[in-house]
């Protein structure tokens, strides 16, 4: 077993509180995350809190917003969601500035 594995896990589960309280991976996440790993490792901290953030940010009236909710989604394409998540940041600088900071206290939305 890589022992890059479980580090990445509790990242993983650090970007939802569904996954959080959900830790144990299923075989298909199992599959995709190994497949993912070179990517994964490729993300700095500044990543994963961006990530985080933009899973945290609830929209405001009519504004769209569709990041993933299922692990095994992330895990398909993980470089497509940090894509989406800086996309979503240059358009709420100030949101994404206050959902890292929240996030990384400790408080969820």
């Amino acid at each position: 077993m890589n022992p890059a594995i479980e580090p990445l896990k509790k990242k993983i589960n650090s970007l939802r509180p569904a996954w959080a309280k959900l830790p144990h991976f299923t075989a298909m996440e199992m599959h995709a995350l190994h497949g993912a790993i070179p990517t994964l490792e490729s993300m700095q901290d500044e990543d994963w809190d961006l990530v985080r953030a933009y899973f945290a940010y609830t929209p405001k009236g009519n504004e769209k917003h569709y990041p993933v909710t299922k692990r095994s989604r992330f895990l398909d394409d993980p470089s497509g969601t940090l894509a989406a998540a800086e996309d979503w940041a240059k358009t709420h600088r100030e949101d994404a500035k206050q959902a890292k900071h929240a996030t990384k206290q400790g408080h969820w939305r």
